[in-house]
């Protein structure tokens, strides 16, 4: 099989509860989410250059990849997971939550990450085995929607609820936006060990 690749790099992963990690990023190509502010709008449209599985894993460099994109739910990822795991890679993957898993192979960390385009919805598989919900914190995202997310899922999945982790909108970060998160995380400073800041650590040290 092959797959439609945007680029390949190995970078620091900069968000979310894996922040720090040096990893190999594999960004594939296409997505219909439409965000606003999406940094990645290049990965929109047609282009990238068709790869195959082996192609792929001769240029990770890491024992730490992420599958990011565009959408990478837009494809069957078995092949390229399995390919991974043969040279001992963690998988992570990062979706907006827009499509279940095409595949049966399960990656090793997901990251949701909510869209008001998808009103903020992911179907049942990704909200049972994502590890981390990653929130874009902008001025029209409110409290009560990520209160209402959390709490379904602490429902449904009780002690195995994930990271729940806001991250301000902007590259680099807004400063209002890193204030409206800081709020919030004081607001739930007694109720909740699973809540976290995520800045975006490649735009402080100044790496892709």
């Amino acid at each position: 099989m092959t797959y439609q690749v945007n680029e390949i790099f190995d970078s620091i992963q900069g968000e979310g509860i894996l922040t720090g990690t040096f990893s190999t990023f594999i960004r594939l190509q296409g997505c219909t989410v439409g965000c606003l502010w999406c940094d990645t709008k290049y990965t929109w449209a047609k282009g990238g250059s068709r790869m195959t599985v082996d192609e792929i894993v001769a240029r990770t460099n890491s024992r730490h990849v992420v599958i990011t994109g565009g959408e990478p739910t837009l494809y069957n990822l078995d092949e390229l997971i399995e390919g991974l795991r043969k040279i001992g890679s963690y998988v992570q993957l990062e979706t907006s939550g827009q499509n279940e898993l095409r595949g049966r192979i399960l990656p090793d960390w997901i990251t949701w990450s909510p869209k008001a385009n998808l009103d903020y919805h992911a179907p049942p598989q990704i909200r049972q085995l994502c590890k981390e919900v990653k929130w874009v914190v902008d001025e029209n995202l409110p409290f009560k929607i990520v209160l209402d997310v959390s709490h379904q899922l602490e429902d449904w999945r009780g002690e195995n609820t994930p990271y729940m982790v806001l991250m301000p909108e902007g590259s680099p970060p807004r400063q209002e936006m890193v204030a409206k998160a800081l709020q919030w995380l004081d607001i739930r400073k007694n109720a909740d060990d699973k809540w976290r800041y995520g800045d975006r650590l490649q735009w402080r040290i100044g790496v892709k």
